[in-house]
């Protein structure tokens, strides 16, 4: 059946929409040290990264009436036998009844974990996640924390609580201060307002404008995520996984504003850039790591040969792993063989040995 203009413009909004929704939550599918040390950002936590689990429980939930409740983001950590539950919602625009549907979510997902983990006690005790909303565009009519007063039958009452985190408050540094890392991508969203205030279509002259500032934006956080990699802040992988985050939001400002920028393109070359200059930088480190170890190693032993020896070892090692780790990534991405083998020198075998662990995406 033919859609009319306004109900494919309507079909257009959803799709970008959900497809925003999972790019926000491809951020938060990093590895599990960086996943951490968000949450301690975010929530004012201290947990460190080697003393826990964090497992992502689920987020859709069916009532007895059949509805279906889908909430953004549920984690456990488990640090010391003691679980610790947390709850984040990414929000682009003000919701009036924001606090109210946190409150569904939360008791929701409460029911769940107790139904799930069996309880059998007499009395029945839900505990409610650690909440937090994320709104990403600038509103003066979102507060600082959601409120929610519960009355009881006995006149008694309970203030249910959900913190805020305003996005546009905080710059990059911000978040490189408080290891917010898996979030600097998303500051394309803090150019969304100041677009919209001055968009007008088919206007080129601010289409051209908007173009330059997605564009320096761009090039600002794609120079960010690369520092903060050679730093040694995190890894590789969680590299590829922002960078592709980046990539997707840059995309949907290029769309949302109809801006033929190709900044979007130019970014896939530069996740490539990536792995070509970092493959260089990781194998010059695993050098000056084995040579470091092989003079430890030879001093010990007052031995010439062990120092040649640990060199030889953490050169190999280091430049195997940075190998490896790099023919993931490309196999993930569906790379051809060929081309992996000139950027890696692995033989065609180990790369076929490699694509055994890799979950490739559909074709």
């Amino acid at each position: 059946m033919t859609q009319t203009p306004n109900k494919e413009k309507k079909e257009i909004t959803r799709r970008e929409s959900a497809k925003i929704d999972e790019t926000v939550k491809l951020t938060f599918s990093v590895s599990k040290e960086m996943l951490v040390h968000s949450m301690n950002g975010l929530f004012n936590e201290t947990f460190d990264p080697k003393d826990v689990e964090i497992t992502k429980t689920t987020t859709e939930f069916v009532s007895n009436n059949l509805d279906i409740i889908r909430a953004d983001l549920f984690l456990n950590i488990i640090n010391s036998k003691i679980p610790y539950h947390y709850h984040i919602e990414f929000q682009m625009k003000p919701d009036g009844d924001m606090v109210i549907r946190m409150f569904k979510y939360d008791i929701a997902q409460a029911l769940e974990r107790r139904r799930l983990e069996g309880h059998k006690d007499d009395k029945i005790v839900l505990q409610l996640a650690k909440s937090l909303v994320i709104h990403f565009e600038k509103s003066d009519t979102i507060p600082d924390e959601y409120t929610l007063e519960i009355v009881f039958p006995d006149n008694s009452t309970h203030e249910y609580k959900v913190g805020v985190m305003k996005f546009w408050e905080y710059n990059e540094q911000d978040l490189i201060d408080k290891k917010l890392y898996n979030l600097l991508p998303l500051q394309s969203f803090r150019l969304r307002s100041d677009f919209d205030n001055i968009w007008k279509n088919d206007d080129e002259g601010v289409k051209r404008e908007i173009s330059e500032k997605i564009a320096e934006a761009s090039e600002k956080i794609i120079g960010i995520l690369k520092q903060q990699y050679i730093e040694e802040q995190f890894s590789l992988q969680d590299l590829d996984k922002l960078s592709t985050a980046h990539y997707h939001l840059t995309r949907h400002l290029e769309n949302r504003y109809g801006c033929n920028t190709n900044v979007s393109k130019g970014i896939e070359t530069m996740i490539q850039t990536f792995l070509n200059e970092n493959l260089e930088e990781r194998e010059r480190r695993a050098e000056k790591r084995g040579e470091k170890r092989g003079e430890k190693r030879g001093e010990e032993r007052g031995e010439k040969r062990g120092e040649k020896r640990g060199e030889k070892r953490g050169e190999e090692r280091g430049e195997n792993k940075a190998k490896i780790e790099t023919a993931r990534i490309m196999l993930s991405k569906n790379e051809p063989i060929e081309k992996i083998i000139e950027y890696t020198g692995l033989s065609k075998t180990k790369i076929n040995e490699i694509k055994k662990t890799v979950a490739t995406p559909e074709t």
